[in-house]
């Protein structure tokens, strides 16, 4: 409520009243003025946590959030190359400040900062996911579909599994799709009340005819 969280600010002004120096209290202010919707205090309060911690990676996170939110978003990139300063050595940094980039419809910068996640954890089904996806809007469907095997080469994931065959219909690969998702759930055997629960959700929620077509075919073959 709105006294709770009235409340709560002044605890928090208390508690930095007596401890100046400690940047988690200003952290917590931040929370709570964003709660408020006082966006530009919120950052304020962020900001004089980053000057008494200025290498917490959950700070700069923190304030990239609130900058996004309020669609500043040049500057809400500049906080995640903040974080890839801290973690250089950490893939999902990358991906996070490829994903902004992905919805601000910046398809290379997105892609040349995926390619930097995928160098540092080559393993991970979803940076091959969007990086195929990328490619997949850039019109580069050669690359994309080099691109498709790699989503599967990590662990057994039915959600990529799908994802691999959707994507493979849009690239107008649904024969290579099929053949590769009866290969796969023939050796994995996976849950059948889980696979098709999973078709049946991604089956009303994707765009294309392309994509419905296939989802459709693989519900035939294991949900009858």
């Amino acid at each position: 409520s709105l006294h709770r969280d009235s409340e709560a600010l002044e605890e928090t002004n208390s508690l930095i009243k007596k401890n100046p120096q400690n940047s988690e209290y200003y952290d917590l202010k931040s929370d709570v003025l964003y709660i408020f919707k006082k966006y530009e205090e919120a950052l304020e309060a962020i900001d004089i946590a980053l000057k008494i911690s200025p290498n917490n990676k959950e700070y700069h996170l923190h304030r990239e959030f609130i900058l996004e939110h309020i669609e500043r978003y040049d500057e809400a990139l500049k906080e995640y190359d903040n974080v890839i300063k801290i973690e250089p050595n950490r893939g999902f940094s990358y991906y996070k400040k490829a994903m902004l980039l992905l919805d601000l419809n910046r398809y290379q910068e997105a892609l040349q900062e995926l390619n930097l996640a995928i160098t540092l954890d080559p393993d991970d089904a979803e940076f091959h996911y969007k990086k195929a996806y990328i490619l997949y809007r850039l019109g580069n469907y050669e690359a994309a579909t080099t691109e498709l095997p790699e989503i599967l080469k990590g662990r057994f994931s039915l959600f990529y599994l799908v994802k691999f065959a959707e994507l493979s219909a849009l690239l107008g690969k649904s024969e290579y799709g099929i053949a590769k998702v009866n290969d796969i759930l023939s050796k994995e055997k996976p849950d059948t009340k889980e696979l098709c629960e999973h078709l049946n959700y991604e089956i009303n929620r994707v765009d294309t005819e392309e994509e419905k077509i296939i989802l459709k075919e693989i519900i035939e073959k294991y949900c009858k």
